[in-house]
């Protein structure tokens, strides 16, 4: 059957990522390092069970019919309170509104602020929806080295490449500043003041993908970059998915009206409104049910995981690997050394029936960073993490120049 696509699906093609880890999905008794997937045991199940029963006998009216494509009021004031709350974050002519999922907040904020040819800066290795997302309306995802030493975007590489944007076609920095994905990085507290005011210089947005911002397992917490906005330009953008389930499907943006409204519009057309009952059980659940308990849970069943990872990786897989040690999120991209022929190592690991997501599949570009690897410890069990890690190092010696 012959017929032609509109032009804008000329770049974009089914996720590379999705395809792999869905593949490997299918193959028996693997260890599942790639997925970036909460643990089975992180959903507060019982819970879940009773809240519902809670909003099915008070109110069932209010998730069973049409919401306001604004998000669930309720659930609105219940998120502006936890962002004052727990991060400060109050600002004039704000608003909390609710997406299905962080993926359609990327997607609606590259709708309405760039035109095809546009161009969103990224960290070189970052999310891959996130590129999709930008590809999907032709503009040009355009990826920044990583200082990874310093945990972050390259600031004067970043600078560098904004003065020299006469056309301002730059619209928007996309960035995960907060336990990174894949690197597990955190920038450090100066460098977000830094990446916030070259913002405010040059006129262009920042999307702060914030998924893993609850999750901190050691040290302190830093300040969100929008804690450091006061003209507008950051849009933070928060999930449900790591800390209560991904099937909710519930993002929130917090950003000026001026973003926000646009935004609504282009959400109404896109899905009407976001699942009315999973925002009617996230507020219920912030609101009467002790969320900040269930977070803390979580903090500690992930840092045990990350610990434990980390322990592994030091005994199994040193000096091959280096790797930054995360303080919080879901994590771990190593880097082999240059005694090891990465084509032959990737090949070992299927063999071995570990699965992890080459470096490449998370690159802006599509390519490079063959000698990196991301890991997960969310998913695994403690047992799985044992012996995972045990095999990598053996497939590490087994693949050495």
């Amino acid at each position: 059957m012959y017929f032609e696509l509109a032009k804008r699906m000329s770049g974009l093609e089914v996720s590379k990522l999705r395809q792999e880890l869905r593949k490997n999905m299918e193959r028996k008794d693997t260890i599942p390092f790639g997925f970036g997937n909460p643990a089975m045991e992180s959903y507060p199940v019982e819970t879940l069970k009773e809240i519902s029963d809670v909003i099915y006998e008070n109110e069932p009216e209010k998730f069973l019919k049409y919401g306001q494509t604004s998000g669930f009021q309720n659930l609105r004031i219940s998120l502006l309170d936890r962002l004052n709350n727990n991060y400060s974050l109050k600002h004039d002519n704000h608003e909390v509104v609710i997406s299905s999922g962080s993926s359609q907040a990327m997607d609606l904020i590259v709708k309405i602020l760039c035109n095809e040819g546009d161009i969103v800066i990224c960290e070189s290795q970052t999310f891959n929806g996130c590129v999709n997302a930008i590809r999907s309306y032709n503009a040009i995802p355009e990826g920044i080295p990583m200082d990874e030493s310093g945990e972050s975007i390259d600031l004067e590489i970043l600078e560098e490449r904004l003065k020299k944007d006469t056309q301002k076609k730059i619209k928007m920095i996309y960035t995960i500043p907060t336990f990174h994905n894949p690197l597990g990085t955190s920038m450090p507290i100066k460098k977000r003041e830094k990446l916030v005011e070259l913002a405010n210089k040059y006129k262009i947005f920042i999307f702060e993908d914030d998924p893993y911002g609850d999750l901190i397992y050691s040290g302190e917490m830093l300040p969100k970059l929008k804690s450091f906005d006061k003209e507008g330009w950051v849009i933070f953008v928060g999930s449900f998915s790591k800390n209560l389930a991904p099937a909710a499907r519930i993002a929130y943006v917090y950003a000026h009206k001026d973003i926000t409204e646009p935004f609504i519009a282009a959400k109404g057309d896109a899905d009407t409104h976001t699942n009315m009952y999973w925002q009617c059980m996230a507020d219920e659940f912030i609101r009467n049910f002790r969320f900040d308990d269930h977070i803390q849970y979580l903090k500690e069943l992930y840092g045990k995981k990350c610990q434990l990872m980390i322990k592994k990786l030091n005994k199994y897989c040193r000096p091959h690997l280096s790797f930054i040690d995360p303080k919080g999120g879901f994590f771990i991209t190593c880097k082999m050394d240059s005694t090891i022929n990465h084509r032959i190592f990737m090949e070992k690991l299927l063999n071995k029936k570990v699965i992890v997501v080459p470096g490449n599949l998370m690159s802006v570009n599509g390519t490079g960073f063959e000698d990196n690897f991301r890991l997960s410890f969310a998913s695994p069990t403690e047992e799985e993490i044992c012996q995972g890690i045990k095999l990598i190092g053996e497939a590490l010696e087994e693949s050495k120049y």
